[in-house]
């Protein structure tokens, strides 16, 4: 992928001479052809300029002062580099390989189309409301606001501004970005691996497949809100995760979709569903589950800390919760908080068991292991030193289903087990 400080400078016009003139497209042409405009001339560097043809871009550009205007039947053709300081104002198709939009800019609004490789923006508030397509990377350095009528699509989006969407806005290979995104409407992330976004505050329909996103805010009760949230196996016995730090509330009139194998990581926070939720992925909860709305689907819901022995295994539940739904069952739920603070794959035998359990994949690491029956109490406490394979005595549990945690540094893991006598 070409980087941004491949932009190479492109021609400065001039702005000695046809100071403030007004100059239209007559015919199809480049714009050094003096004969593609009414002026029987090249624009200069301040012209008030309108193309209503098809006018392509030898070489570059560089217009800081004046305007350009690209009315509905007006194309500009470039595969260099284009720099605009200048009022821009498009209602017709721009096709560019690389485009600088400056600082001081008076204005930059696209009503028209920009297809375009790719955008390094500077100035503040750029303003779409049309189709603007970027098939690498968008670098901007101030804000950006995609309108009711806009359409924005980039694979990639870096910088550490606001992004604020009022209708709809795909993104298919994020990367680490600062930007901080407003959803009115439509947001999506098809990202690749390692993919992270500084917070998405969301009242609309929001999509989350492979991103992590450090603040995530839902506020459905102003307007119904949809999640999505799904992931890609990266191959390397890694999920790609959503944890999230904070509280997670479903509001009334909302819904949240968690597709497998997409998992939810609710890792210092509480789980309120007022609205809905469903899907067949996994949600681990490290802080209280409530539901007063409705759970759906085939979902695995692991709550670290429940108080109930009795499905559904939620501390609170005034809700429906559909028997598809189960809890702490699935292999995506026991493997922890994501792939930054997970052991190594640990696997109990037997299992279901009767008087000891074996932990199979704890390598050379000191662990404690903790056996909790499902109202969260305490049954068994072992410290296990280095070893392949440590063992537990399970002999005084009676029948059931327990949960065991394994915590080995800032690391663990929870594993269901079933004692069966």
């Amino acid at each position: 992928m070409r980087i941004l400080t491949a932009f190479a400078v492109p021609f400065v016009l001039s702005s000695a001479t046809h100071a403030q003139q007004t100059v239209n497209s007559v015919t199809d042409g480049d714009w050094w052809d003096p004969f593609t405009w009414d002026c029987s001339c090249v624009p200069g560097n301040t012209a008030l300029v309108t193309v209503d043809h098809y006018v392509t871009v030898d070489g570059g550009m560089n217009k800081g002062g004046g305007s350009l205007t690209i009315g509905p039947g007006g194309v500009i053709d470039n595969y260099t580099v284009i720099q605009l300081g200048c009022k821009v104002v498009n209602y017709g198709y721009m096709v560019l390989e690389d485009l600088w939009i400056d600082a001081d800019m008076e204005q930059f609004e696209n009503l028209g189309i920009i297809d375009c490789y790719r955008i390094a923006n500077y100035r503040e508030d750029l303003y779409n409301d049309g189709y603007l397509m970027v098939i690498d990377t968008l670098y901007t350095y101030s804000s950006i606001t995609n309108g009711p009528a806009g359409y924005f699509s980039a694979y990639a989006i870096k910088g550490d501004e606001e992004f604020e969407n009022f209708n709809v806005a795909d993104f298919s290979g994020v990367g680490s970005t600062g930007i901080r995104f407003f959803n009115h409407d439509t947001l999506e992330f098809h990202a690749s691996a390692g993919s992270v976004a500084r917070s998405i505050i969301n009242d609309g329909y929001l999509v989350l497949h492979g991103l992590r996103v450090d603040t995530l805010l839902n506020e459905g009760s102003i307007n119904s809100a949809t999640i999505t949230i799904g992931a890609y196996y990266s191959g390397a016995g890694e999920w790609l995760v959503m944890p999230v730090s904070q509280d997670i509330i479903v509001d009334t009139n909302s819904t949240m979709i968690i597709t497998a194998p997409g998992r939810l990581n609710v890792s210092d926070g509480d789980l309120t569903v007022y609205g809905a939720m469903e899907g067949s992925g996994c949600v681990i909860v490290d802080g209280t589950t409530m539901n007063h709305g409705s759970i759906t689907g085939t979902l695995d819901i692991c709550d670290l800390s429940p108080t109930t022995t009795q499905a559904p295994i939620l501390d609170v539940n005034t809700g429906t919760v559909s028997s598809g739904v189960t809890f702490c069952m699935s292999t995506a739920c026991s493997v922890g908080f994501g792939p930054e603070s997970r052991l190594s794959q640990i696997t109990l035998f037997p299992n279901p068991a009767n008087e000891r359990v074996e932990l199979w994949g704890l390598g050379s690491e000191v662990a404690e292991i903790r056996v909790f029956d499902l109202q969260g109490r305490l049954q068994v406490l072992s410290i296990q030193v280095a070893g392949p394979s440590r063992g537990i005595d399970v002999s005084l549990l009676t029948a059931g289903s327990y949960m065991v945690h394994v915590v080995s540094g800032a690391k663990r893991t929870v594993i269901p087990l079933v004692i069966g006598r």
